[in-house]
């Protein structure tokens, strides 16, 4: 008999093109799965050669941004914003040109709905 620990499960949602729309992660600690240690609600949005994702905890805490890929003009984008940088002065980051080309057409700004997995 093989017995698995499992420690991190994660769902994935994929459009017509099939590309990751949404996925939904619990990571547990070992020998310690009656509640998870992290939730996370990711939303994950396309354009052109760019690929973005927001991330929400199970508060509905934004918790993670990124980016990446190459933009219209042919440039390299990396961007990763994690809670310090989404809480702490992102002026700077978020009025950039590169990072409304990433996430300007992400519509998910909140948790909304999604608390449940749908």
């Amino acid at each position: 008999m093989v017995t698995v620990s499992l420690h991190t499960i994660e769902v994935y949602l994929y459009d017509n093109h099939g590309r990751v729309v949404r996925d939904f992660m619990a990571a547990y600690l070992p020998f310690y799965h009656n509640a998870p240690t992290q939730t996370l609600i990711s939303f994950h949005h396309y354009t052109g050669n760019l690929h973005a994702f927001r991330s929400f905890d199970a508060s509905g805490d934004k918790v993670l941004e990124r980016c990446s890929g190459e933009n219209e003009t042919g440039q390299i984008v990396n961007l990763i914003l994690d809670e310090d940088d989404l809480y702490n002065d992102p002026d700077e980051i978020i009025g950039s040109k590169e990072y409304n080309s990433c996430f300007s057409a992400l519509k998910q700004k909140t948790l909304g709905k999604y608390i449940i997995p749908q």
